[in-house]
């Protein structure tokens, strides 16, 4: 008998057990209560371990490297053909995860989406920092790693391109944008966080009860540690953890839904660590002074792609970054959802195509 394949890498499980076990044990009013609280957790588990011990392999849409300049990378779909008439779009990640969430699986690859819609399209991987003590702060990202992709590809292409920045690569596309908005011709914001200080964001709470303690050791350490960033969001949302389990144990572990939970599953679980002045900035400037909501209006086309239902950038955060050439679509999906859920292809990305176009 062959043995069990292990998933590697699930940093917050311990968090969510007991973030759901906290959840759902709350002072129950009675015993039955207690018995329904008891059977879902031991249904999350089965699906944690159902998880866990899957031997599904994600495949995704082979990439090639078409630039790189100090660890970050600008990649397109291998064999991909672009013409010199078509427009150029970049997708820009987050910074606390990897790319490949924009090249999820061959039917969930807003790479190969676009791509096949008309549009030369690249995607940017930050560089990953290992090493402690790093100095880059979010002015060196902006202009060591993402002003410089863009100019390739603006000469590359000798014409404006467009810009999708996902959560907080949207946001960096925009917070210090004035040498990215005359190389750019429209910017979409996906999920990007502006207003940190809104009653509905609740990251903001945990961030400031956490960093009293987390600062010290962002000193010493040079980094932020991907596993306390994971610590950190697996806290958002302590129900939606708890059942997003649940719903997976009752799949049927062949269907393209499960393959879909499983290839996020394995993004979430692949994390990177922050460099020390970028969380510091991010923690500081962001979070505790607000200073971005000052930024937040430009001149370029942008359109918004928000939700009401997404739990880590509230829809009313990130429409704070409207402009004089602003459009605002309501999206109806979680903050994940947006990019790699079952309805994201109708929902957000051919709106997203609509307005390009």
């Amino acid at each position: 008998m062959s043995k069990k394949h292990i998933r590697k890498n699930i940093h917050p499980l311990a968090i969510h057990l007991g973030v759901a076990a906290s959840n759902e044990w709350s002072v129950p009013a009675a015993l039955s209560q207690a018995n329904i609280a008891q059977k879902k957790l031991e249904t999350m588990v089965k699906g944690i371990q159902m998880y866990q011990q899957s031997d599904y392999i994600v495949k995704r849409p082979e990439t090639e490297m078409i630039w790189q300049q100090e660890g970050v990378t600008l990649s397109c779909l291998k064999g991909a053909e672009h013409k010199k008439n078509q427009e150029t779009i970049l997708l820009v990640p987050s910074l606390i995860n990897k790319a490949y969430i924009l090249n999820l699986t061959h039917n969930c690859s807003m790479l190969k989406y676009f791509t096949e819609n008309g549009f030369n399209t690249y995607m940017l991987s930050w560089k990953e920092f290992d090493a402690q003590h790093s100095q880059t702060t979010t002015e060196m990202l902006v202009s060591e790693q993402l002003l410089p992709a863009i100019e390739y590809l603006y000469q590359h292409n000798n014409a404006r391109i467009n810009t999708l920045g996902y959560c907080m690569g949207g946001t960096l596309l925009q917070a210090n944008s004035d040498k990215i908005e005359a190389l750019v011709n429209k910017t979409v914001l996906l999920a990007a966080p502006w207003d940190f200080h809104h009653s509905k964001f609740n990251l903001t709470k945990r961030v400031r009860t956490w960093a009293p303690s987390i600062l010290p050791l962002i000193k010493e350490r040079g980094i932020l540690p991907s596993n306390w960033i994971q610590a950190l969001f697996a806290t958002i949302d302590p129900k939606g953890s708890g059942e997003k389990f649940i719903r997976f144990s009752q799949m049927n572990q062949n269907s393209e839904q499960a393959k879909l939970f499983i290839a996020v599953e394995d993004w979430l679980n692949d994390p990177v660590n922050i460099p020390g002045p970028v969380a510091q900035s991010c923690i500081e400037k962001w979070f505790i002074e607000n200073m971005l909501i000052r930024r937040a209006n430009h001149t370029n086309k942008i359109l918004i792609m928000a939700s009401h239902k997404d739990k880590l950038v509230p829809y009313e955060s990130a429409i704070v970054a409207r402009g004089s050439n602003t459009d605002v679509i309501a999206a109806k999906t979680g903050h994940i959802g947006l990019i790699a859920g079952k309805k994201a292809q109708a929902d957000v990305w051919y709106p997203i195509l609509k307005w390009l176009k």
